[in-house]
C-alpha cells in the first residue's frame, strides 16, 4: 500500500488549491508522511473545502488499512462533488479492492461520464479514460464473478434442500414399512 499512497499523496498534493485552510492541508501532508495517520485525520476536519477533505481522508484511511473507511470518505467527498475525478477514482479503487462488484460497476461509469464532461487537456483525457476503461472493465468482471458465485450457491442450495427431502422420505418410508418377522 505504500507505493500506491506515495504516488497518491503526489497526486493530491499536484492539486492543492490556494485555501485558506491551507495551513490545516500542509499540517495534514506533514502529518501523513510521518505516518501519523491519527492526528492527520484529526487534522484534515480543519481542511474548509469538503471535496479536498475527503480526499485528505481517503489517503489517510486507505493508507492506515482502513479500506471501507476510505471508501466512505471518497463517497461523502461525491456526495458533495459528484464528477469530482479524483474521488471517483479513489472510490473505484478502494470498491475493486474490497471486492465490491456492483458498487465498482456503478462507480466507474460515473467516472466514465465525468471524464466526458471535465475540462482536460486531450493527454489528460486520453491518460485518465485509458484507466477508467480498464477499471471499468475489472469492475465487470468483478460483478460477473460475483453473479456466478451466486448462482452456484443458488443451485447448491436447492441441491441440498432436495437432498434432504430425498432422505426424509427415505426415513419415512423405512418408519413405515412393514417389518418380516423370522
Amino acid at each position: 500500500m505504500g507505493e500506491f499512497s506515495s504516488r497518491c499523496s503526489a497526486f493530491v498534493l499536484a492539486f492543492l488549491p490556494l485555501a485558506a485552510s491551507q495551513d490545516a492541508v500542509e499540517r495534514v501532508g506533514e502529518l501523513f508522511g510521518a505516518r501519523r495517520f491519527d492526528l492527520a485525520f484529526e487534522e484534515s476536519r480543519a481542511i474548509d473545502d469538503a471535496a479536498l477533505r475527503a480526499e485528505w481522508e481517503f489517503q489517510i484511511l486507505h493508507e492506515g488499512g482502513d479500506l471501507p473507511g476510505a471508501l466512505r470518505a471518497a463517497l461523502r467527498g461525491l456526495d458533495g462533488a459528484p464528477a469530482h475525478l479524483r474521488l471517483l477514482h479513489n472510490a473505484v479503487v478502494c470498491s475493486l479492492t474490497l471486492g465490491l462488484g456492483e458498487r465498482s460497476v456503478e462507480l466507474s461509469q460515473r467516472w466514465g461520464r465525468a471524464l466526458e464532461s471535465a475540462e482536460l487537456s486531450d493527454d489528460e483525457r486520453r491518460a485518465q479514460s485509458q484507466v477508467q476503461r480498464r477499471m471499468a472493465h475489472e469492475a465487470e468482471e468483478l460483478l460477473d464473478r460475483e453473479r456466478a458465485a451466486a448462482q452456484a450457491m443458488g443451485r447448491a442450495r436447492a441441491t441440498s434442500i432436495a437432498l434432504i427431502a430425498l432422505a426424509s422420505c427415505a426415513v419415512a418410508a423405512l418408519a413405515f414399512a412393514p417389518r418380516r418377522r423370522r
